[in-house]
């Protein structure tokens, strides 16, 4: 996650990207993370993902945890609308404790040619606001 003050309005790539072993670490549900800290503002994860076309139905999994309590600053999932040019919320966690693995686990299946880029890319991101 890197930290930011404000959230991002688009979906260009975020100045902090994970080294090619920080991409291995997380690629599989096995309890290894990549720590992310944040003094202030918001701390984000940003992911995208290929599609083969701008018509197939979705479904994002994503699974962390954070050592600042979602009960006392919730994490959202969101995912990129390309037409109306906002982030949209899938999801949030405002009750796990810290330091507690979560799940986000979405199905999309309408208007999904909002979400698809040219090239079939579509972005998400986990945000939670920090102290």
């Amino acid at each position: 996650m890197e930290a930011k003050v404000a959230l991002p309005s688009d979906d260009t790539n975020l100045a902090s990207a994970f080294t090619y072993q920080q991409y291995l670490d997380v690629a599989l549900d096995d309890e290894t993370r990549v720590e992310q800290c944040s003094t202030g503002g918001y701390t984000i994860q940003q992911f995208k993902v290929q599609g083969t076309d701008n018509n197939s139905f979705m479904n994002v999994v994503w699974n962390g945890q954070s050592g600042r309590a979602p009960s006392a600053s919730k994490i959202v999932l969101q995912v990129y609308d390309r037409v109306d040019n906002v982030w949209e919320d899938l999801d949030e966690n405002a009750v796990a404790g810290a330091n507690t693995d979560f799940t986000f686990d979405v199905d999309i299946i309408t208007d999904l040619d909002h979400y698809y880029d040219g090239s079939y890319w579509v972005s998400f991101r986990v945000y939670q606001q920090g102290v």
